[in-house]
């Protein structure tokens, strides 16, 4: 093989390996776009919880100062379910 054939197989073979990792960079780009948009939902998500967890808080006179470990969410769940579920309570 001559000189110029190879120069020329040499450049076509690093255009393609620089093609590929351009393609492989706009995959990753999209992906990135994707996490950071999943981001920015998951924050409004967290923001709209909050302002309803401190709106229960204010309706039902604030809540009492931590003690020890929090309570698991489904611990908790439980309870507001069989509170719910039991039905008045007796006077």
């Amino acid at each position: 093989m001559n000189q110029p054939v190879l120069a020329r197989e040499l450049l076509r073979s690093t255009s393609q390996a620089l093609h590929e990792i351009q393609e492989k960079m706009e995959k990753m780009k999209e992906a990135l776009n994707d996490l950071l948009y999943a981001r920015e939902e998951m924050e409004a998500m967290l923001h709209r919880e909050e302002e309803i967890i401190n709106e229960l808080s204010a309706s039902i006179g604030g809540v009492p100062p931590p003690r020890g470990f929090p309570p698991s969410y489904g611990m908790v769940l439980g309870r507001v379910i069989r509170i719910l579920t039991s039905g008045p309570p007796a006077q």
